[in-house]
């Protein structure tokens, strides 16, 4: 992953045609290689302290009767978040909010232990957008476009959810609906 980004090696990248072009994009690359390897060794490693935190929130959440349902519905968002071919896919600055992601749910699962109704009430008109999207990403054949619809959905809840952590681009349940209907 390291490499690929320090080199440019994305799947529409155009590979190098000629001696002169190879040299130039390993002469590129090898001067981006630290930065990039110690930006995503410390996203990363934020990233994983987040989920720690999580986790170890949910397993606490489950021994409350009034976790149950919120925790659930935490794990199956964790599951598609922290996919196994999330750092195939996600890109650096995507990665850079998944701590914010871990920490809204982090704030939920506090909320919903206290207030279960009001997050049941913040979660109804989003269930139907993220069920109708979780039954729809398979089939999708704009895989990228299915990406980008995720991580409208994550800022999303946290714009419901923890809306203190600032949504990093301002979204609806209505326009995620939209959006959703819009992909192929």
């Amino acid at each position: 992953r390291v490499v690929s980004d320090a080199f440019g090696l994305h799947l529409e990248a155009e590979l190098p045609r000629s001696k002169p072009a190879f040299d130039r994009l390993l002469a590129a690359g090898l001067t981006r290689l630290t930065p990039v390897f110690e930006l995503t060794t410390r996203l990363l490693g934020q990233a994983g302290a987040e989920l720690d935190k999580t986790l170890r929130a949910l397993d606490g959440a489950a021994k409350q009767p009034s976790g149950v349902v919120v925790s659930a519905d935490l794990k199956a968002q964790l599951e598609l978040l922290l996919a196994p071919d999330t750092l195939q896919h996600a890109e650096l600055a995507r990665l850079e909010h998944y701590p914010r992601y871990l920490r809204a749910a982090q704030a939920r699962l506090v909320r919903a232990i206290n207030d279960p109704r009001k997050d049941a009430s913040k979660a109804e008109p989003f269930a139907p957008v993220w069920q109708a999207f979780l039954a729809k990403r398979s089939s999708l054949r704009d895989q990228p476009a299915a990406r980008r619809f995720h991580f409208l959905l994550e800022e999303l809840r946290v714009s419901l959810f923890a809306q203190e952590l600032k949504p990093a681009q301002p979204v609806s349940v209505a326009a995620a609906a939209q959006a959703l209907a819009a992909l192929r």
